[in-house]
């Protein structure tokens, strides 16, 4: 089932969906994949970069509201990524994200939840027959994390998560 990802920092709210995240991370993966995996763990409960780790989630309930990992070196090299690299590269695309993958939305989904990582805190999977496109969409919600990554920064606080249904 897709689910969506709610994230609270100050006064900043906002949601994505876990299919179009692992769209977004399936396309950064080909550019940077160590650094695809921190923005990963940035924007996820503090407890699946534990898991990835093999740090002791021992005390903590993945389904309560967790803070995000969060490291001001990673953030900081996220945005950058982000920033010089992530955005740069979807803006040069000539084609969407299905005609990179195979040319239909159905092979863009079977190209994602094919991929192994090897990672077990990493694994990317569409739920969902139908997944936005568009490279617009997607530089959209790059510059939506971007942001949400640098009022992290600015508030030195991490950022708070929870699932919904």
């Amino acid at each position: 089932m897709a689910f969506e990802i709610n994230y609270v920092i100050g006064n900043l709210e906002t949601y994505f969906r876990q299919d179009e995240m692992n769209v977004l991370f399936f396309y950064a993966k080909d550019i940077n994949l160590n650094l695809t995996k921190k923005m990963n763990y940035l924007l996820d409960k503090k407890t699946t970069y534990m898991i990835g780790n093999n740090i002791s989630t021992d005390g903590f309930d993945s389904d309560d509201d967790l803070p995000a990992y969060f490291n001001v070196g990673d953030i900081q090299n996220v945005i950058q990524f982000i920033t010089s690299q992530l955005i740069p590269a979807m803006q040069n695309e000539s084609v969407n994200m299905d005609g990179k993958y195979g040319g239909t939305i159905s092979s863009l989904i079977n190209n994602i939840n094919n991929y192994d990582s090897g990672d077990i805190a990493f694994m990317l999977y569409v739920s969902l027959d139908y997944v936005p496109v568009e490279m617009s969409y997607y530089i959209s919600k790059a510059n939506e994390i971007k942001d949400l990554l640098q009022t992290s920064l600015n508030l030195n606080t991490p950022i708070l998560v929870s699932y919904t249904d």
